[in-house]
């Protein structure tokens, strides 16, 4: 496929494809679309996003399915993939240890979000570190509020985190 004289980016695509056995023999048609889905997704990233997450949770055990498919397809690739996360982050792993050892031994008790309240009969709820480096120094947050913490969506105000001393 020529344009102007210039080659296309499909065009490139699909030359490079098929000198791979994985993707030989597929038809352009499969080309065009994906190539499609990409501009559509660079267009609007955040309202991709969010399709996505509408679809996983009306198809909730499809995803978890093709999530299985997945790691089963890759499982190497994806255990080197933790493995280098773990590496990387050793220390964020070490104070994750830290905080379940204080909680099965009972000297960090699990409170209540500081956000909406919830206790932790009622919702999961999550410790939330500000600083690795003080691992028991945490902020008790429900599943839901965690996460709008890292995405961005939520500000928690500067206040003194719990702190409860390992006793003994």
């Amino acid at each position: 496929m020529l344009t102007g004289g210039r080659k296309t980016v499909a065009a490139g695509y699909a030359r490079r494809a098929a000198r791979r056995p994985s993707v030989r023999g597929k038809r352009q048609t499969g080309l065009r679309i994906n190539a499609r889905r990409r501009r559509r997704y660079w267009q609007d990233p955040e309202g991709a996003r969010a399709r996505r997450r509408r679809w996983r949770r009306a198809n909730l055990e499809a995803a978890r399915a093709a999530g299985r498919r997945h790691y089963a397809a890759n499982r190497g690739r994806v255990l080197a993939y933790h493995a280098k996360y773990r590496r990387r982050n050793r220390h964020k792993i070490d104070a994750q240890i830290v905080v379940k050892a204080g909680i099965i031994t009972g000297d960090l008790v699990r409170g209540p979000c500081e956000v909406c309240g919830a206790h932790p009969s009622q919702r999961r709820i999550h410790a939330h570190h500000e600083d690795y480096g003080h691992p028991l120094e945490v902020r008790w947050l429900c599943v839901a509020h965690h996460n709008q913490l890292h995405a961005g969506m939520l500000c928690l105000l500067p206040a003194a985190a719990t702190r409860r001393k390992m006793l003994g």
